[in-house]
C-alpha cells in the first residue's frame, strides 16, 4: 500500500484527466476539513503547498470528423474511433476570460489565450509532456491559408448566422456559415451564451457568438467535409494553474538520441556545386569528379531502363546505380559512370512510350533484397524475381498478367516501393526571417537552423527507391541551391576569401 487509508481523498493529480499531472493527492484528515497534498511517496505537504484556486468553466473534448458519401471516407472515420478511445484529438478548457487548448497529434501543443490582455501563447511539448521545448507569443492567433504567410484572412470571410439547430454532446447548437471565396465554406455549430473558443488557425471562430462544438470545412466541388466535433462538454471548476504560461525549458544536459541521423547511409558520391557547375564529392567534401556539369543527379537505379520498357536491350545496364544522369554544358542529357565518363546519350527512341507502369508496395510475404542489373527487375527474398509467377501469388495482385510457363515478359514497367520507417524530422519556418530549418517532430529539437529559403528532403519519400540523409536547399546568401547533410555539411565549394 503506497498511501495509508487515513485520508479523505479529494483529487488525484496523477490521473490522466488532470493536466498537468503530478505525483500528488489532495487530501484532508478524517477528523478535519483542512486540505493538503500528499506525495505518492507518503510525504505530507501541510504548509508548503497551497490549495489551488478554481474558476468556473467548461471542458470540451473533440474528435476528428469526416463526412462524405464514398466508402473510403466511412472507413477512415471508423479508423479514427481507435484514436478517440486513447485520447481526444483536441481538449479545450474555456472560461469567460481565458482559453486553454491541448492539441494531440504528431506535434502536440498547448495554446493559452487571455481575453483580458489580448495575448496568446502556444508551446510545444516533448512526447512525455514534461518539458516545454518551444514557446510562441502572439497578440492573437492568426488564420492563414498560405503556409508561408502570417497574414490573417478573417476579414475576407463572410459570416451568415442561421436558425438551423442540431444537438451535439447534449447541447442545442445553432449553425453559422463562413464563406471564404466562392468554393470554401466553414460550417460552425455553436452554443449560444457560452464562452467563445478559438485557437491556432481557427482564428475565424472569433466571429462566432458562442462556443463552437462542431467545425467542418467543405468545398462545392465535392461532398467531402473535414473538421472536428465535440464528444463531451462538462461544466466544472477548473484549476487556474492550467492557464499559466510555462517558462522556456532549460538546456538539457541529457545526450540527445540522434541515432536516427545515422540510420540512412550517405551515398558514395554526392553532387557538389562550385561557381554554377556541378560535380561529385564524397561525404567529407573530397572532390571525386570535378564540377563540369550544368545539372547532376545521384547514382541510382532508373527503372525506365527495365528490359520490358526498352527497344534496345543493350542499354539496360545504364539504368543501374553505377550510373547517374547529368546535363552537360551544351544541354545534352547523359548517363555517366563513377569516373565521370559519358556512357549513354539519351535517345527517346530507345524507350517504349506506351508501356503501362505498375507500382506495388512491399507486403508481409516478401521484401526487396536487390536488383538484377541485367533486367533491372527487383529481387524478392534473395531469390524471387518480381516477374516470377510466385511473386503474383504472394502479392495477390490481379493487375499483373501471370508469366506462367511462357518465356515472354510482361510488356510494362514494374516497380515495388520499399517499406521504411520514417526519419522523425520535418521542416519549420522562422516567423521573423521566414527561412526554413529542420526539427524533430516529437521533441522539437532543432537539427538544422532556419537559414534556407526552401528545403526539399531526400528522405521520407515513399515513391523514391533511395533515401539519403540529405536535403536540397536554396540559400539566400549564396543565391543558389545545393545539397546539405543532416550533420549540417553544405555541399558547395565557395571561393576563398
Amino acid at each position: 500500500m503506497l498511501i495509508p487509508a487515513r485520508y479523505n481523498i479529494h483529487e488525484e493529480l496523477y490521473s490522466y484527466f488532470h493536466v498537468p499531472q503530478y505525483p500528488l493527492i489532495l487530501v484532508s484528515q478524517a477528523s478535519g476539513d483542512k486540505k493538503f497534498y500528499v506525495g505518492l511517496n507518503g510525504t505530507e505537504y501541510l504548509e508548503t503547498v497551497a490549495v489551488q484556486s478554481k474558476t468556473e468553466g467548461y471542458k470540451i473534448d473533440y474528435r476528428v470528423y469526416l463526412s462524405g458519401s464514398d466508402s473510403a471516407t466511412a472507413e477512415l472515420q471508423g479508423a479514427m474511433v481507435f484514436w478517440d478511445e486513447i485520447k481526444p484529438f483536441i481538449r479545450a478548457y474555456v472560461t469567460t476570460e481565458k482559453i486553454r487548448v491541448e492539441q494531440n497529434g504528431t506535434q502536440p501543443y498547448v495554446q493559452i489565450v487571455n481575453f483580458t490582455d489580448s495575448t496568446s501563447f502556444r508551446y510545444w511539448t516533448q512526447v512525455d509532456s514534461i518539458k516545454t521545448v518551444q514557446l510562441k507569443e502572439a497578440t492573437e492567433p492568426q488564420l492563414s491559408f498560405d503556409p508561408f504567410s502570417e497574414e490573417p484572412y478573417v476579414d475576407a470571410m463572410t459570416l451568415t448566422l442561421t436558425d438551423s439547430t442540431q444537438v451535439i454532446a447534449g447541447y442545442p447548437c445553432t449553425l453559422a456559415r463562413l464563406y471564404f471565396g466562392k468554393d470554401v465554406e466553414y460550417q460552425i455549430w455553436y452554443v449560444k451564451d457560452l464562452p467563445r473558443l478559438y485557437f491556432g488557425k481557427h482564428d475565424f471562430l472569433k466571429k462566432i457568438p458562442g462556443l463552437p462544438l462542431k467545425i467542418t470545412a467543405n468545398t462545392k466541388k465535392t461532398d467531402f467535409g473535414f473538421g472536428i466535433m465535440a464528444t463531451s462538454v462538462e461544466k466544472l471548476e477548473i484549476d487556474t494553474t492550467l492557464f499559466d504560461v510555462p517558462e522556456e525549458a532549460p538546456e538539457s544536459t541529457d545526450v540527445p538520441d540522434n541515432a536516427y541521423l545515422e540510420s540512412l547511409p550517405y551515398p558514395d558520391l554526392i553532387p557538389v556545386s562550385e561557381g554554377g557547375w556541378v560535380g561529385y564529392c564524397d561525404r567529407d567534401m573530397n572532390v571525386i569528379i570535378e564540377p563540369q556539369f550544368y545539372q547532376a543527379e545521384f547514382f541510382e537505379t532508373d527503372f525506365s531502363f527495365q528490359i520490358t520498357n526498352v527497344n534496345n536491350r543493350d542499354i539496360v545496364r545504364f539504368g543501374s546505380d553505377d550510373y547517374a544522369w547529368v546535363v552537360t554544358m551544351d544541354e545534352k542529357r547523359y548517363r555517366i559512370d563513377k569516373k565521370g565518363n559519358l556512357a549513354y546519350h539519351y535517345n527517346e527512341a530507345d524507350f517504349k512510350s506506351d508501356a503501362p507502369f505498375i507500382s506495388l508496395d512491399e507486403s508481409d510475404g516478401f521484401k526487396v533484397t536487390g536488383i538484377d542489373k541485367t533486367t533491372l527487375f527487383q529481387i524478392m527474398n534473395d531469390s524471387l524475381s518480381i516477374v516470377d509467377p510466385a511473386f503474383y501469388a504472394i502479392t495477390k495482385s490481379d493487375t499483373l498478367p501471370p508469366k506462367g510457363t511462357s518465356s515472354s515478359l510482361p510488356d510494362m514497367l514494374i516497380r515495388c516501393y520499399l517499406s521504411r520507417e520514417s526519419v522523425p524530422l520535418s521542416t519549420f519556418r522562422d516567423e521573423k526571417t521566414q527561412l526554413e530549418g529542420l526539427k524533430h517532430w516529437d521533441t522539437g529539437q532543432i537539427v538544422i537552423e532556419p537559414k534556407y529559403t526552401m528545403i526539399d528532403m531526400l528522405f521520407n519519400r515513399n515513391l523514391k527507391q533511395a533515401w539519403y540523409p540529405l536535403f536540397h536547399a536554396f540559400s539566400p546568401s549564396d543565391n543558389t541551391s545545393f545539397y546539405v547533410g543532416l550533420d549540417g555539411t553544405e555541399y558547395i565549394i565557395r571561393p576563398e576569401e
